[in-house]
């Protein structure tokens, strides 16, 4: 069976390792890493200007509110002077006030959920940030211990030393190689035998 396999070996050498480009690996994984945290900022930015549109519009309502409640009191003021044109006036000009504070306040709770789905959003983009980082660092350690690796390699070749650091090559002798054909020839023969019939 040993022969076998260092025939096949032989036959079929497993391909050399290629050494990795110098410093491509840690050029693409600082590219990947910087795109990562553009992004992540972009989606932040995104982030704060929800949440300055929400403050806003709160601000709007309690602007509203006031108006809406200082209409009320003049109105109650005109109606207790008796006078019930200003009154009305005041109570129609309220009554504009509070269909549009209605309406921001409605505005402002779609706002509210907005801006707490970003924020659960930001907080899962921000632990797959970790992660990618993480995951980042880790090839990168893998990238510069294949390049330590192959350096060491190179001194050992340039010492002259390579040959003990490797493990021996197969080698076949030519009874071997013959045993082999012959095995190869019989196996071929067998199945045209066997494919004829």
């Amino acid at each position: 069976m040993q022969r076998h396999l260092a025939l096949l070996r032989y036959l079929f050498p497993l391909p050399k390792r290629r050494p990795p480009e110098e410093e491509s690996a840690g050029l693409l994984l600082d590219r990947a890493r910087r795109q990562m945290f553009e992004l992540h900022a972009r989606h932040r930015e995104r982030a704060v200007m929800a949440i300055t549109q929400k403050n806003n519009l709160l601000n709007q309502v309690d602007d509203l509110k006031k108006t809406v409640q200082n209409l009320q009191e003049k109105a109650d003021i005109a109606i207790a002077k008796d006078e019930l044109t200003l009154a009305d006036k005041l109570l129609r000009e309220k009554q504009s006030f509070a269909e549009s504070l209605r309406s921001s306040e409605e505005t402002l709770e779609q706002a509210e959920e907005t801006v707490e789905q970003v924020k659960r959003a930001i907080e899962r983009e921000e632990e797959q940030v970790r992660e990618k980082v993480a995951q980042i660092l880790t090839l990168k350690a893998k990238w510069k211990q294949g390049e330590i690796q192959l350096a060491m390699e190179d001194e050992l070749r340039q010492i002259g030393v390579w040959h003990l650091a490797q493990p021996p090559e197969p080698t076949i002798d030519r009874k071997t190689a013959r045993e082999l054909v012959g095995f190869l020839l019989l196996a071929i023969v067998g199945l045209f035998i066997f494919a004829l019939r």
